[in-house]
């Protein structure tokens, strides 16, 4: 039942406890006509610092009501080293045991090889089989009002994200897109690690190809927001589409502030300031929607 919390215990252990997580009820739950609130906390490029759980314990305290938290990618910082990844896991233990989180990959998520994600994978799943997709680093998912698509910036070519409606990514975010029901859904949400809008030297422009293949996809399904993270720093752009002010186009936010140890990006930023860019700032944070 929507609005209710799931009580649930890790069996196994002496010194085992019980936690509970919110319902938010889907298109196909007899309570979703009655829901009127759903609340998203954001994050991204944690790491593990200090600053890390300033970040973590804000959100904790400001944002308890948050039905989803959603990492935009660059989460543990484990840049192939596994123990790190255990680290962050006992570090997010008081947040996510009780909000349950959806991350897509990033940069220092993936393997020393560039191109495989395992150690992520396996610690973090995501609702690939509910949603139809043939890797589990692409994903959908509906909270409440809203349906979230998250992507991989960083596919191998044998998920490829930009070869064309054929590649496994393109194919099936074209099938995702034209399977929502705007009436049960009428916000749509996209996520991937690496921002086409950004108007800070770090990362300026880096996913460039990106765009070209996909913004006009995103476009013509009216998806409303982007999710990005990579840039560490925050940055919310007007609705834009081709880098010109849309009022169709979606909103893209960067939210690469997680407190992640190559600290916020407080300078470099573009002068003067982008026409596309309504608001940046190079400060440690997250978001909610």
């Amino acid at each position: 039942i929507g609005g209710s919390r799931v009580a649930y215990t890790l069996p196994g252990s002496a010194t085992s406890r019980t936690f509970t997580v919110p319902t938010v009820p889907t298109r196909h739950s007899s309570h979703h006509q009655s829901w009127t609130f759903t609340r998203i906390a954001v994050i991204g490029d944690t790491g593990q610092t200090e600053v890390t759980k300033e970040v973590l314990t804000h959100v904790a305290e400001t944002l308890s009501d948050a039905q989803v938290l959603i990492h935009t990618g660059d989460l543990a910082y484990a840049d192939g080293f596994a123990p790190r990844w255990d680290s962050f896991g006992r570090l997010m233990e008081f947040l996510t045991s009780k909000i349950p989180m959806l991350s897509v990959v990033g940069n220092h998520d993936v393997s020393v090889n560039g191109l495989e994600s395992t150690a992520y994978a396996m610690r973090y799943p995501s609702p690939s089989v509910s949603s139809k997709s043939p890797s589990q680093l692409f994903w959908s998912y509906e909270f409440g009002h809203a349906h979230v698509i998250g992507l991989n910036s960083y596919a191998n070519p044998n998920v490829g994200l930009f070869d064309g409606a054929d590649a496994p990514q393109m194919s099936w975010l074209l099938d995702d897109l034209a399977s929502i029901n705007r009436e049960y859904t009428p916000w749509i949400i996209a996520v991937f690690h690496v921002p086409w809008y950004n108007s800070n030297r770090g990362h300026f422009k880096e996913a460039e190809r990106a765009r070209i293949a996909l913004e006009q996809v995103l476009y013509d399904a009216g998806v409303d927001v982007v999710l990005n993270g990579h840039v560490h720093a925050y940055e919310r752009s007007k609705p834009v589409f081709n880098y010109a002010e849309d009022a169709c186009g979606p909103v893209h936010i960067v939210v690469g502030d997680g407190g992640n140890y190559e600290g916020p990006y407080g300078e470099g930023w573009i002068e003067p300031q982008p026409g596309f860019s309504a608001f940046r700032e190079g400060s440690f944070g997250a978001g909610s929607l």
